[in-house]
């Protein structure tokens, strides 16, 4: 009998990420890892209140906006997003799993995939933040995405 296509689900934000899959047994989705990135956040987000942001006022209208081309928060949740790709590539190999899905809020969806790119194949993604859903909950969301699997998984 030919063995079942599995998939790793990645389910990320920008400081929290989970691997998650179905349990051979029970057919229920389960954590089976979780990657915490919250403290390089929460220290960014205590030195940006010391230290502000440099500020330009219009002189027409009288906005304000920072000065400067990139957001560093922003820019720490595409770093962790993309050790996190990493990490996923490295688990779905090391567990003998077919696909990848991932699902995440649309920007760090798009660091994800850029991340992985063809090192490791995605069967679906979904933009959605599900990280502190509970593993019961998971059933609603992660089942339908399971059927993209056989799209990319071709048959032995």
């Amino acid at each position: 009998m030919p063995r079942k296509h599995r998939a790793l689900f990645v389910l990320a934000d920008g400081g929290r990420a989970r691997f998650v899959e179905r349990d051979p047994e029970t057919r229920a989705f389960r954590t089976v890892q979780e990657i915490d990135g919250a403290a390089p956040l929460a220290e960014l987000r205590e030195e940006r209140r010391h230290n502000p942001a440099v500020r330009s006022v219009q002189s027409a209208t009288g906005a304000s906006h920072t000065t400067g081309v990139e957001d560093p928060y922003r820019q720490a949740k595409a770093e962790f997003a993309t050790g996190v790709a990493e990490a996923a590539v490295q688990a779905l190999r090391s567990r003998g799993d077919h696909a990848l899905i991932l699902v995440a809020p649309a920007r760090i969806l798009g660091v994800l995939k850029d991340a992985i790119g063809s090192t490791a194949p995605v069967a679906d993604t979904l933009d959605r933040d599900l990280t502190k859903a509970p593993d019961v909950e998971l059933e609603r969301w992660l089942a339908p995405l399971e059927r993209a699997l056989n799209a990319v998984v071709p048959r032995a």
